[in-house]
């Protein structure tokens, strides 16, 4: 008996064997069965029983009454001609099952012959004891008792009996209470199924009555949503024991049970079953107010009876197993149980995509002729014209009978089909004459036996009869023949139509409401009136959509603008986006359709059962409009494969002929096909998606909404809003889906959607305390990932044939998951899809599913294809650089339909996986494991199958076949359940609730939008060929576009041009006209050498010829760019040419007016009184100033026309912008450029940041500022721990800030915040109590209940409300104040304080601007604590961008107002010259004076203006430093000078250098300036001396041409005429002989030539007209003239230092400032170890150097010294002692040893924590929560609530036994007794390393109050290990323990390659020795050391000796 027991397995004990053995031998009554039972599988014994048969050495020792095996076979022998081992087999049944025993019996015998073997068998008192388990004989009722009820309704007894029994059954199952929480459905629980027998028994032995079936329900659902059977849950060995009041519970009874207590839920229960497969109780008996009646849940069967097909209806004689025959015809499985409870009635099983038979199948149990009532109710329901009826029966007179009877139920002949069950050849002859008959269609069969050949070949001739005659599958048929699936036919309603209003005896027939049959009604008829002829229905019925197509698709245009000129896309904007504005009206005006109206009025009422009933109408009216479609897509599939195949064939032979050309156009027609097919399919699908998102458009439209609400008194629409938001909200609490991301237009829909979430937060309160759980799934189209959703959390993603999801849908659920208590699923569309063909929407999909949840599914039809690994490694990329991931994401791929599931057979596929992600992230100098959390083993889940698939009948043609779930698949999709919620224990909520979750999500979609060339990269060899290809083009921008010092490039050349058409600006006589000729020369020039150079460099490389097309267009159209702005600039200097032009026009105008007027007047007024003169003058003077007005107004009027407006100075600052981020390496592109260009088309943003701040003097505003900061940060709040009672929690921002500024900008943040918020208290991690890091107060800062420090310090209510701590608003606010201050006080101040700002200035600003960002992240924050993001870029950007663009308008105003203000000087002094010249004596001597006055004025502006021309080009040259000059001048602030320091210029300088260098420049140019300017004064004054000479000389000369000369009135009119003329020519020494004969000669005067020349001779008489000068005494003229002149230069003498230079020459000062400035700064990227700046002189670099690096304590870089503070490191960057020795300040060298502990490994292992190059991990042994904390070197402590250091690259990765339960805890994961922690380091900084341990709760479970650990310590990269044990106690001082001191040195990680590292940029710092320098730096900082130590917090570690080392 033992070897028996163990060949089965059964390993018992021995002090329990023997006592078993003796009771089994003594056993007299028990069935031998029954003893084993707890044993033994119900297998296994029967296994045994048959080698007890078996076994004669048992036989002889046991008691002849413990063994009946003899009684049973002796009567088995003597009626079965079976061998010996098929009776042992049927009598091993009968001790197991006597049910399935009698029925394996009856399977071999005729029903005769059965008869009697029963009849002896219950003879026999032992047999019937011990297998029948019965005391007397009844063999009426023992075997199938309840059929005989179901046909004997007259036996009172046993139907007492039966109500009794489904009474029972109806109080465990649905319990005393009928309330159910519909949670029940949504909820997600943990499933253990090996207890669920466990919690059964437990259930039914509670008192509290209540509801078995509300346990089971999350486990049956869990079965029925994997698309599985009950099997498992049917076989619990509860419900197969005798003594149990459920026994024989299957899973009909439970469905009947499902039904009638979730009444609501039938249809959902119903839709699930069906698709198993498995018969479905259509009629069955129920107990009713204590009376047993029939009950048919007809109205949970209206969907399935809704489609018009034929029936199949099997009924006839009873006991003949006519369900088994069913069973094997149709592969099906109808209940054979007849134990259960529920059994006898009807079954149904209708024809699905997984049961594709064709028919609805009804199988009447029992006879015919014996449940008359019921068959005639049940053929008046159904549509007889459809029925197929199988008549079986054993005997041909009952078959005549029944016939009879189904005849006078109205069945016709023709549709009966009669089959003889177990066929003799006795009846062949009865057959024969039958069928001779021609009368009736008969089948025969044998009697069933299992793999009897004879009966299988006899089984297969009676299907191929049966289908041809019915047809199967595709091929059903009505015994009518009529056609099926008519539009209009409800076969349903039909069916309600005829039995609804009759009421019969004891049968109810639960139907639909009226109210809802009149809906399905009117469904359909709509449906019916809308028709299929319309070819895009989703247009017609959904119109909302359809206007967003357009206006996507009329946006979209706007990409086509790209490289027009400014003029052409700025008309092209406007026009598009006055188009959109139209459509977008019309859209707002657009009523919907009314089905959608419907649809709306549904959701609003929450009639959600009547929007299920809507869809299953719409559903079956497109079945017949759809299955053409995809039946001929699927055909055009085949044939285009086969196509495919043929032409692969044909080119691997290189065949070139006509065949393949042939293939190749039947290819391109069969993919044309299947795109239209494909694209009409879309067209004319109708679904919920659909309508939810057309409604989704409607709410989201508040044009529309308020169009509705103007027009709703004619019209009865209702689109309520926030009814709408309540609404959806319930209907997602049902576990259905919303629409984030619109499908078709791709648009976050985050206004809806954060409306919903926020209201489901306000729904359950549990939702606001727990973080939401993400998870997300990806992968190809039509691979199944809403299936494997559905399957994994039951959820209700659509999954119905030939639809795809699109866009990205989330569902919501609740779980009982501590660690994930709200679970957020995020179902995808397919990426690689063939229709959309859109990889960059793939990567879009694929970047925003990793960035906004924790875990992401890849899901996969086996192997990772090559476009999936580029869609990843692309996506991985872009999220690097973009930063939108915000902790590590976890990656699970999973590998669907794999043959094998060992993993390790997949190494060669994960291992190329894991070096492509590798290979993207190095390209971001990131590490993967610091992007994703990937781990080998954790990353792959393989899985089977899902489904297998099975053809029943005639593979070749699939008219039948049968799909079923794989149970392994079923099974593993609970374990990949399992494993992803296990890792929901993530350390840090990666979102704090729902809101927060659809903020980051709309914000990261909204980057990812704006950076679409990112996206569009295809692979990771693109990645290094664009680098390589960048680095190119840099370079020959460098050298042939970009301005250099050699004035060689592009665009030196056209600012050369520029240069010279600026100087010419007044002169329009020198402007040249072929100045644009000039750039085309140029610029074709430059072109050819750009495209030589470029393709000489690419021609030896294998770069793809896409991306050198590309870059060589980048360069070209640099070049294109570059001329356009050249001409754009040229068009600015030549319109304010034309405008001075014309201003010097209307002046000479208006002066040869005024010298008309004086001529006129000198005529008149000596021949007139003088009351004439003086009215004659006024009328002069006032026709002079009407002249004048009009002349203002033309004036102004045309410089009006040439100025810039507003918006054309915005398109021009914004062209600009671009030009400089051509010019910024992409690595520092810190904003967008597409969204700036989007805002630039827009109104001014008024609410940025910066602006916010400068405004927020009200409450509103303020907190407009609070929302906005956390969609600019991310902030993780910080918790100090408080290492003991005494030491009180210090602010981490104080404690590392405390300058006086912050101690200012403390208060004021405080001040700010405490105004506004309320107080909460605050809770850490676990809700364990912990003092607020937020508790520090400033020493000047008084404490009183009402300051505002107190007021903060108790806590903030409303800041937890937007997602961030109070730590974290004083920290943002600060920094933000801090860089208002900067952008304020130096960017702003640099522009507006320039004479005229100048746009080569964009790109130092936009520098200036990221660098100052870069300062604020290290000074104030860390990175995971404050990361500013590409949104705060943008932000700063365009407050630049506005800066500017105000700037550059009013300068333009300022210079045209200038201009305008001088010619309104200018016609003043005309009208003044005129009033004196008409109130003038018209003298000699009065005409020299006046005209000499504006000769000398001349002489000296042509004096200033050669003076100033020299100006500007010295104070160029002698302004003009390089970087190595001004880092050289700024240096010797560290040098001691006349004994002193400035100490105040080294703090500035260390603190803040590139603002120190910029002041430092500005004193070297203001000195420089001065000097120039005095140059300018002396020059002035020597160039105007001499040509006060030349001058005094040329009139000495003419005084001598008229000495001799003696008045003559008669010469009178010849002075008048000739002298002006002649003096004029004579000074401008342009005389002619021709006035020389004309006017000497006359009067005999001799000619004398003056050797001295005037400058600029021509400009002496600019401004004056010589004709209005009338001379008649010359001599008196000259003399008068001479001493005018010098009266004037001695007045100018006497006022020397008068000299001023001109508006323009000061903006041309400016100009040069500026740019001097920028060369001088050169490159302001700051060593990130000392701070130095960066002194490459070449512009564009990606390598960062400088020659003189600093201490690294200049920078802050510290260490921790042995009192445990931090002190400063006193290295430089590059001396020998930091590069070569790579040691941080070491204190002493480490004690490499190595004792490890397999303990810790093991559990290391086990857990897959992280490791580096510092690991430290605690283990100890039971299930206590122990705390492990590291202290490390830069002080900040690792533990629970701060579980990362950016500082040192610390994490602690793993927390153990966190409990959240009260009470008992029921996860083995909250009290593990093997539970470890871990912190590791990587890279590790070099220093100590303390670690503790602290015993944090318990005791727990079996645990004490003191716990063993041990921990393991390894540094040095994992060559220094060591272990330590020890114990920690309870609320005692042993409660927190001291581990040790552990030091870590890099030794092993140089310094260069560290830096290579993590710094790439500064990569090529070079080891030095410069001990004079560092010794002068040391000096300097011994002078600001106490106020550095202030400043940063640290101690003062500064040597004494540096104070007193000596200049070398």
């Amino acid at each position: 008996m033992v070897k028996m027991l163990q060949s089965e397995n059964c390993q018992l004990e021995q002090s329990v064997l023997e006592p078993f053995l003796q009771k089994l031998y003594e056993n007299k009554d028990q069935n031998i069965a029954d003893l084993f039972e707890d044993l033994l599988t119900p297998k296994k014994i029967k296994q045994l029983i048959v080698k007890l048969q078996s076994n004669e050495k048992l036989k002889s020792i046991w008691s002849s009454n413990m063994l009946i095996f003899s009684n049973i076979k002796s009567i088995l022998a003597g009626f079965l001609a079976s061998n010996v081992d098929d009776i042992y087999k049927i009598i091993s049944e009968l001790y197991v099952d006597s049910e399935n025993g009698m029925k394996l019996i009856e399977s071999k015998c005729t029903n005769e012959l059965f008869s009697k073997i029963k009849s002896n068998l219950y003879n026999d008192p032992e047999i019937r004891c011990k297998v029948f388990h019965e005391k007397s004989i009844n063999t009426s009722n023992t075997i199938d008792t309840n059929k005989e009820l179901s046909c004997s309704s007259s036996n009172e007894n046993v139907q007492n009996e039966k109500i009794q029994v489904i009474k029972q059954l109806q109080k465990i199952m649905f319990g005393n209470n009928d309330i159910y929480s519909d949670q029940l459905f949504t909820e997600i629980s943990p499933l253990d199924y090996n207890q669920l027998e466990t919690l059964v028994e437990s259930e039914m032995k509670n008192t509290n009555n209540g509801s078995l079936l509300d346990t089971m329900l999350p486990y049956i659902l869990n079965k029925l949503k994997k698309e599985i059977d009950l099997r498992e849950i049917c076989e619990l060995g509860i419900f197969w024991d005798e003594t149990s009041p459920l026994y024989g519970l299957d899973y009909k009874t439970i469905f009947v049970c499902l039904i009638e207590r979730y009444k609501s839920h039938q249809i959902n229960f119903l839709s699930l079953v069906k698709k198993l497969g498995i018969a479905l109780p259509f009629a069955y008996q129920w107990v009713v107010d204590e009376k047993l009646i029939w009950k048919i849940p007809l109205r949970a069967y209206s969907h399935c009876l809704a489609i018009d097909c034929p029936f199949v209806i099997s009924l006839g004689s009873d006991s003949i197993g006519k369900s088994r025959l069913l069973n094997k015809i149709y592969c099906a499985e109808f209940v054979t149980n007849t134990a259960g409870v529920i059994n006898g009635g009807i079954d149904v099983l209708f024809s699905t995509s997984e049961f594709a038979c064709g028919f609805t199948i009804f199988d009447i149990h029992g006879d015919v002729c014996k449940q008359e009532q019921l068959m005639k109710v049940f053929l008046k329901m159904i549509p007889l014209e459809n029925c197929w009826l199988l008549l079986q029966s054993t005997s041909l007179s009952e078959i005549e009978v029944m016939m009879k009877k189904l005849i006078s139920f109205g069945v016709n002949d023709n549709q009966i089909i009669c089959i003889i069950r177990d066929n003799t050849d006795a009846a062949k002859q009865q057959i024969e004459k039958l069928m001779n008959k021609e009368k009736y269609q008969i089948l025969t069969i044998r009697k069933i036996e299992e793999n009897n050949p004879a009966f299988n070949a006899n089984l297969v001739a009676l299907r191929e009869k049966l289908f041809k005659l019915t047809g199967i599958g595709r091929t059903a048929k009505k015994p009518n023949g009529n056609e099926l699936r008519k539009e209009n036919y409800n076969v349903y309603l039909k069916i309600e139509e005829q039995i609804h209003q009759d009421r019969y005896e004891n049968i109810y027939i639960d139907i639909q409401e009226n109210s809802i049959r009149e809906f399905s009604r009117k469904i359909d008829e709509h449906l019916t009136n809308i028709g299929t002829g319309v070819e895009n229905l989703q247009d017609s019925l959904f119109k909302h959509i359809a206007w967003n197509k357009t206006i996507k698709a009329e946006a979209n245009k706007k990409v086509q603008l790209i490289g027009k000129d400014t003029e052409e896309k700025q008309t092209g904007l406007t026009k598009i986006d006055q188009d959109i504005l139209l459509l977008s009206q019309k859209k707002s005006k657009t009523i919907p359709s009314e089905i959608v109206c419907l649809y709306n009025n549904l959701l609003l009422e929450e009639k959600f059962h009547l929007i299920s009933e809507l869809d299953k109408r719409v559903s079956v009216w497109q079945s017949p409009i759809l299955s053409p479609l995809f039946l001929e897509r699927n055909n055009v599939i085949i044939e285009l494969e086969s196509c495919r195949t043929l032409i692969a064939d044909l080119q691997s032979k290189n065949n070139t002929s006509t065949e393949l050309q042939k293939h190749h156009t039947r290819k391109d027609k069969l993919e044309k096909r299947k795109a239209e097919i494909s694209l009409l399919i879309d067209y004319k699908t109708i679904n919920r998606d659909i309508f939810m998102r057309e409604l989704l458009s409607i709410y989201g439209d508040n044009d529309f909404l308020e169009y509705i609400k103007s027009q709703n008194e004619s019209r009865e629409i209702n689109f309520n809003k926030d009814l709408y938001i309540t609404s959806f909200i319930d209907y997602m609490i049902r576990g259905n889906e919303l629409e984030i991301i619109d499908g078709d237009n791709n648009s976050f829909n985050s206004k809806i959607v954060s409306q919903i979430f926020h209201g489901l937060e306000t729904r359950y309160s549990e939702m606001n305390d727990r973080p939401p759980f993400v998870v997300s799934v990806i992968g190809p189209q039509s691979t199944g990932k809403s299936t494997l959703l559905n399957m994994l959390f039951g959820s209700n993603f659509q999954t119905s044939a030939g639809r795809c999801t699109k866009g990205l849908y989330a569902s919501i659920f609740g779980t009982k998951y501590p660690k994930a208590k709200t679970l957020l699923v995020l179902d995808t569309e397919g990426l690689l899809s063939i229709e959309k063909a859109n990889d960059e929407y793939d990567k879009k999909l694929t970047l925003f599913s990793m960035a906004c949840s924790q875990i992401m599914l890849i899901n996969l039809n086996g192997e990772i294809n090559a476009s999936m690994k580029k869609i990843l490694s692309i996506s991985l990329f872009v999220a690097n650089q973009l930063k939108v991931f915000k902790t590590r994401p976890i990656i699970i791929f999973i590998l669907r339909n794999m043959m094998d599931l060992n993993v390790d057979k997949q190494r060669e596929m994960i291992d190329s996986i894991k070096k492509e992600l590798i290979e993207v992230t190095e390209l971001s100098k990131l590490e993967l494991n610091q992007v994703l959390d990937f781990k080998e083993e954790k990353a792959f889940f393989l899985m089977l199958s899902a489904f297998n698939k099975d053809y029943i009948y005639n593979k070749t043609e699939e008219l039948f076949q049968r799909s079923t779930t794989n149970i392994k698949f079923a099974k593993l999709s609970q374990e990949l359940r399992e494993k992803i919620f296990d890792e929901a224990n993530v350390p840090e909520p990666k979102f704090k609730s729902l809101s927060d979750w659809v903020k980051q999500a709309s914000d990261i979609w909204e980057t990812i939008d704006l950076y679409n060339d990112m996206i569009m990269i295809e692979s990771v060899k693109e990645i290094n060929e664009r680098k390589e290809l960048g680095d190119l083009i840099t370079m020959i921008m460098e050298k042939y576009i970009e301005p250099n010092d050699a004035k060689t490039s592009f665009r030196s050349k056209l600012e050369a041009i520029l240069s010279d058409q600026e100087k010419v600006t007044d002169d329009p006589l020198l402007a040249e006209s072929n100045v644009e000729q000039q750039f085309e020369d140029e610029s074709e020039y430059f072109r050819d050498q750009v495209k030589h150079n470029f393709e000489e460099q690419v021609k030896s490389k294998s770069y793809a010829v896409k991306l050198m097309n590309e870059y060589k267009d980048r360069l070209l159209y640099a070049i294109t760019t570059s001329k356009a702005q050249a001409l754009q600039k040229y068009k600015a200097i030549a319109e304010k040419r034309k405008v001075k032009n014309k201003v010097q026009a209307a002046l000479i105008d208006l002066q040869n007016r005024s010298e008309l007027q004086i001529l006129e007047w000198q005529k008149v007024q000596q021949d007139t009184s003088e009351n004439e003169n003086l009215k004659k003058k006024a009328a002069i003077i006032n026709d002079f100033k009407d002249y004048i007005d009009k002349t203002k107004v033309q004036t102004l009027t045309e410089m009006n026309k040439n100025k810039k407006t507003i918006s054309q100075w915005r398109d021009f600052v914004m062209q600009q912008i671009k030009s400089a981020v051509g010019a910024i390496a992409v690595e520092k592109m810190f904003f967008s450029v597409t969204q700036l260009d989007q805002r630039s088309s827009q109104s001014t943003s008024l609410n940025n940041i910066i602006k916010l701040i400068n405004m927020s003097d009200t409450p509103e505003q303020n907190m407009a500022i609070l929302r906005k900061i956390p969609i600019l940060i991310q902030n993780k709040q910080k918790s100090s721990h408080q290492e003991n009672a005494n030491n009180s929690a210090e602010n981490p921002i104080y404690t590392e800030k405390q300058s006086n500024f912050l101690k200012t900008k403390w208060n004021q943040a405080t001040s700010w915040i405490s105004t506004f918020f309320q107080s909460e208290t605050h809770n850490s991690k676990r809700r364990r109590n912990r003092s607020s890091s937020f508790s520090y107060i400033p020493s000047n800062t008084t404490q009183n209940n009402d300051s505002p420090s107190c007021q903060y310090n108790v806590a903030v209510t409303k800041l937890s409300e937007v997602g961030f701590s109070p730590d974290a608003a004083v920290t943002v606010y600060t920094t933000f104040l801090e860089m208002n201050e900067y952008l304020q006080d130096s960017i702003k101040q640099e522009i507006i304080n320039s004479a005229e700002y100048q746009i080569t200035s964009l790109k130092q600003n936009i520098l200036q601007i990221e660098a100052k960002k870069n300062e604020l992240k290290q000074k104030f924050l860390e990175e995971e604590h404050l990361e500013f993001t590409h949104m705060f870029g943008n932000e700063l950007i365009e407050w630049l961008y506005e800066i500017i663009v105000d700037k550059m308008y009013k300068d333009e105003e300022d210079t045209y107002r200038k201009i305008n203000e001088d010619f309104e000087k200018d016609v003043d002094v005309l009208l003044e010259e005129l009033k004196k010249r008409l109130d003038a004596a018209f003298g000699d001597a009065e005409n020299a004076k006046d005209m000499a006055t504006k000769v000398f004025n001349n002489i000296k502006n042509i004096c200033v203006s050669r003076i100033e021309i020299d100006y500007k080009r010295d104070l160029e040259q002698a302004t003009y430093l390089n970087a190595d000059k001004l880092v050289e001048l700024s240096d010797e602030v560290f040098y001691e000078k006349n004994g002193t320091f400035n100490k105040d210029g080294i703090y500035d300088y260390i603190t803040n250098m590139i603002d120190y260098m910029k002041k430092k420049y500005l004193e070297y140019f203001q000195n420089k300036a001065v000097e120039s300017e005095n140059a300018c004064i002396n020059n002035y004054n020597t160039m105007s001396q001499q040509q006060y000479k030349n001058l005094i000389s040329k009139l000495e000369e003419l005084e001598k041409i008229f000495m001799n000369y003696y008045y003559d009135p008669a010469h009178i009119d010849t002075h008048k005429t000739h002298f002006t003329k002649f003096f004029k020519a004579y000074l401008e020494q342009n005389i002619d002989n021709k006035l020389i004969d004309d006017y000497l000669k006359k009067l005999n005067l001799t000619y004398h030539h003056c050797n001295k020349d005037l400058l600029e001779p021509s400009k002496l008489f600019q401004t004056i007209s010589i004709s209005i000068y009338s001379i008649s005494n010359p001599k008196v003229f000259l003399t008068s003239f001479k001493n005018s002149i010098t009266s004037l230069y001695n007045d100018r003498k006497r006022n020397r230092g008068s000299f001023k230079l001109s508006e323009e020459t000061l903006k041309e000062k400016d100009r040069i400032k500026i740019a001097n400035q920028q060369k001088a700064l050169g490159c302001i990227e700051q060593c990130p170890y000392c701070g130095c700046k960066c002194t490459e002189i070449t512009e564009r670099h990606d390598a960062h150097h400088s020659d003189k690096h600093r201490l690294m304590a200049f920078n802050g870089s510290f260490e921790k010294l042995n009192n445990g503070k931090k002190g400063f490191v006193f290295d430089l960057c590059n001396s020998e002692n930091t590069i070569r020795n790579s040691q941080w300040k070491e204190n002493s060298a480490s004690q490499l040893l190595i004792r490890d502990s397999a303990v810790i490994r093991e559990r290391m292992n086990e857990y897959s924590v992280g490791q580096g190059d510092v690991t430290i991990t605690l283990v100890w042994f039971d299930s206590n929560d122990l705390d492990l904390h590291v202290i490390c070197p830069c002080g900040t402590t690792l533990y629970f609530g701060n579980k990362e250091c950016p500082t040192c690259a610390g994490y602690l990765d793993l927390d153990m036994n966190v409990c959240y339960h009260q009470g008992s805890c029921y996860d083995r994961k909250c009290s593990s007794t093997k539970p470890a922690e871990n912190v590791f380091f990587k890279p590790a900084k070099n220093g100590i390393y303390q670690v503790f341990v602290n015993y944090f709760d318990g005791p727990k479970g079996t645990a004490g109050e003191t716990s063993a650990y041990e921990v393991r310590i390894q540094t040095h990269g994992n060559n220094n290990i060591q272990t330590f044990a020890g114990t920690v106690e309870h609320d005692t001082e042993k409660s927190y323990v001291k581990v040790g001191d552990y030091e870590h040195s890099s030794t092993y990680l140089k310094f260069l390659e560290h830096i290579k590292r993590n710094f790439n940029s500064w990569s090529n710092i070079r080891p030095i020795n410069d001990n004079k320098w560092e010794i002068v730096l040391k000096k300097a900082w011994s002078q600001v050391a106490p106020k550095m130590s202030q400043f940063y917090g640290y101690e003062n570690n500064t040597p004494a000796q540096f104070a007193t080392l000596k200049y070398v």
